[in-house]
């Protein structure tokens, strides 16, 4: 209905700008579209407890009893010296893709983890892709064929659009130096 009366006010404008009017209108409602999406929340069959599916950003993480162990594990983690300097202008071309279970309890212990190691690194966290999988690494409208998840937390990183390395469940010596393996490849 409302996209009906805009189109009825683009009618009005010039023919130039209604050009532009439509495209930016056609922009906000593939984006609140988008939105709606993102953080959705359903119900664990296991537990009957809330947890994230599909798409999610940062502060999704960051509430209720999930939100609780992210911001423990985050305040708790310290990435060391070495790593951080082998790092520091290394991320420019990389980018990851986050697959977590909000029911998991390594997914609560490295997520915070992880990101923290981010923020140090002042890396742009809008570069990372979370996603939120139930018990059978699905997640709804998310094509997860191609991800090849066994087990969460699964971060996959990317340079220039091409993988270059996992860190799956635990990492094998700490989050800091494992991406330091990966990034150093």
């Amino acid at each position: 209905m409302k996209f009906l009366l805009l189109l009825g006010i683009i009618n009005q404008i010039p023919n130039p700008m209604k050009y532009i009017c439509f495209s930016a209108i056609l922009v906000l409602f593939t984006l609140q579209a988008y939105t709606q999406e993102l953080n959705k929340k359903v119900l664990d069959e296991k537990t009957g407890t809330e947890i994230l599916i599909g798409y999610c950003d940062e502060s999704a993480l960051q509430l209720g009893e999930f939100g609780e162990s992210y911001s423990r594990e985050f305040k708790a983690f310290t990435p060391g010296d070495k790593a951080m300097n082998d790092l520091k202008y290394k991320l420019d071309d990389i980018t990851f893709t986050i697959v977590l279970g909000t029911w998991c309890d390594d997914t609560k212990e490295q997520l915070g983890r992880f990101t923290k190691l981010l923020y140090c690194l002042k890396y742009d966290m809008n570069r990372c892709t979370f996603i939120a999988v139930d018990r059978t690494k699905t997640a709804e409208k998310v094509p997860m064929e191609d991800l090849k998840i066994e087990k969460v937390p699964t971060f996959i990183v990317y340079r220039n659009a091409v993988e270059i390395g996992r860190i799956v469940e635990t990492p094998e010596t700490s989050m800091d130096y494992d991406l330091v393996k990966i990034i150093q490849k």
